[in-house]
């Protein structure tokens, strides 16, 4: 929907319906009840489809150049707000050139805003974006409702009810039905139900990783911008295969995702239960560096068999038997009280060895010719 043929009905102060004129002449609003004409004295913003960046301009000189059209001074501190706003803040140096698709999205709305605008006109500013990078964007102009008037032009009815308290279905420039969302599926119906029928693991299976990281922050309430996810990633060794399904991972990366996924929920307190159980070493490795910088910011927990792990990770160890606490302290300490440790030496033919490994013919076969 191009927006100069979109005409959209407002409220001002009194009540009345007005209609808002055709976009590139946005200096007037006028009342059809009395013709009364109203001026607009705050700034207009406009976020069009077509995304507005300078490649080698980097994103807060962005923010800088499109407020100061405006005759607004951002300082830096409140040009850094701005891109937090729409996550952004991580990549401030960067140049637009450099951005993925929904970043640069991101980018062309944090200049609409810059200007401190009385009115802003979005059009389409979630097409062909992905689920995460529009509830993103949705976020942003939620919050920039709360103090301008959001006008919001969309193909897409979730993105209209998800933000606007007022719709206006409109058809070849005639407006077929507005009212608020409730209101009008009651009056329109329902509309249509799709049911979709899927085990938990083909759900799961199907899944590329950073839907996982998705997934399981939003469980939690928390959501993640493209950028922190692959951060989360990054941090397992997983950024380079995040397109990749779950059931094409090795079983070292399926664990480091798991601990992905756990790391995404941004926890206080993580609880990890036996995390390097049957893993290779230098995934364990892996795994134990992750957690170790988990504890920067997180209470750990490590439940394990191995020692190794224990004395690696923790700054406090407690051994249990049954149920019960049997020794607690430090790495160091515990070794200077129980003592170094014990080696246990076995002795055995080939012969003996063999006879006792219940294994095929083939595996003992082969076994004989290595030896």
């Amino acid at each position: 929907m191009a927006l100069p043929r979109v005409i959209i009905f407002l409220h001002d102060e009194k009540g009345d319906i007005l209609g808002l004129r055709p976009f590139w002449m946005l200096r007037r609003l006028w009342n059809p009840l009395n013709d009364r004409k109203l001026i607009i004295t705050g700034k207009v913003a406009v976020t069009p489809q077509q995304d507005v960046y300078w490649p080698t301009l980097s994103t807060i000189d962005h923010i800088y150049f499109f407020s100061l059209l405006h005759g607004v001074r951002l300082t830096q501190d409140e040009a850094m707000i701005i891109l937090k706003s729409v996550g952004l803040a991580t990549s401030c140096d960067k140049p637009a050139k450099q951005l993925s698709g929904g970043m640069k999205r991101r980018l062309t709305l944090a200049c609409s805003l810059s200007t401190i605008p009385s009115i802003v006109l979005a059009d389409e500013p979630c097409s062909g974006l992905d689920p995460a990078t529009r509830t993103s964007i949705l976020s942003v102009l939620e919050v920039a409702a709360g103090s301008s008037c959001v006008l919001l032009s969309t193909h897409s009815l979730g993105d209209a009810e998800d933000l606007c308290d007022h719709i206006v279905l409109m058809s070849h420039g005639t407006v077929v039905k507005q009212g608020g969302s409730s209101e009008m599926k009651e009056e329109m119906g329902g509309g249509y139900i799709m049911e979709l029928s899927a085990t938990k693991d083909e759900i799961l299976s199907s899944m590329k990783q950073s839907d996982h990281i998705y997934f399981f922050s939003l469980l939690h309430g928390v959501r993640l911008t493209q950028d922190e996810a692959m951060i989360i990633l990054k941090s397992v060794g997983l950024a380079t295969s995040c397109d990749k399904p779950a059931k094409q991972l090795s079983g070292g990366m399926k664990r480091r995702l798991t601990l992905a996924c756990s790391l995404s929920t941004i926890p206080s307190i993580v609880l990890a239960d036996e995390p390097c159980s049957g893993l290779d070493p230098a995934t364990r490795t892996s795994i134990l560096s992750v957690l170790e910088v988990a504890a920067g910011s997180s209470c750990v927990l490590l439940s394990t068999h191995s020692l190794g792990d224990a004395e690696d990770l923790c700054d406090h160890i407690v051994l249990m038997s049954h149920g019960t606490v049997v020794k607690q302290g430090g790495s160091s300490e515990m070794k200077e009280e129980m003592g170094g440790g014990y080696i246990m030496e076995l002795s055995a033919t080939k012969d003996e060895i063999l006879s006792s490994m219940k294994q095929s013919d083939q595996v003992i076969s082969l076994y004989n010719t290595v030896l």
